[in-house]
């Protein structure tokens, strides 16, 4: 879809951080490569890593969380189809 590419998510979090940065607050920002992981790695070994990386337990619940019940919808000449789970996963 026309701009809804990664460049827009770049340039929207490259605007954002200038503005915060212009009145002196501090972001942090991650980058989660969904594709790569998410596709080609067992879960329960993901999670594993990001906890013996340091990621703090709230981090990484709120991810094994949001893997869990994501959900999706496709648009198709303006008709917009029933919820769909995107993955059944036991994280």
């Amino acid at each position: 879809m026309p701009l809804l590419g990664a460049e827009m998510h770049v340039l929207t979090l490259l605007e954002t951080l200038k503005m915060r940065r212009a009145v002196g607050i501090d972001t942090y920002a991650l980058f989660v490569d969904i594709k790569g992981a998410y596709d080609n790695v067992p879960q329960e070994a993901l999670w594993h890593i990001l906890r013996r990386a340091g990621a703090l337990e709230p981090l990484v619940a709120l991810l094994a969380e949001w893997f869990r019940t994501r959900t999706a919808q496709l648009k198709v000449d303006y008709t917009l189809s029933p919820e769909f789970v995107t993955n059944k996963c036991e994280c």
